[in-house]
């Protein structure tokens, strides 16, 4: 079995959600995408609170801020979001099983 995760932001739901997923896929570029835990805070998420995680994780408050502010990470999130969008997803988080005969 594998997982993957792939960033579908609801952004008419939660107006942080884009940003959410961009510092996620940050973290994911440096190997600690599990660590970052956006999903888990979406309570108290503001970019405040994600520049704290990303500066407990570690990662160059600098580099966080120019994913945030610029359209690095924008193509990746938006063609997750769009392949979400032709599987039938609606909400997150979604589950899908796939068959794969050995």
């Amino acid at each position: 079995m594998r997982f993957v995760f792939r960033p579908f932001p609801l952004t008419e739901v939660h107006p942080y959600a884009e940003v959410a997923a961009k510092s996620a896929e940050f973290s994911d570029a440096a190997g600690i995408f599990c660590k970052m835990h956006v999903f888990r805070n979406q309570v108290i998420l503001s970019v405040p609170t994600i520049m704290l995680i990303a500066e407990k994780l570690r990662l160059s408050e600098t580099m966080m801020r120019h994913v945030l502010e610029t359209r690095q990470f924008r193509c990746k999130v938006r063609n997750d979001f769009m392949g979400g969008v032709r599987s039938g997803v609606n909400g997150t988080p979604t589950l899908f099983h796939q068959w794969c005969p050995s």
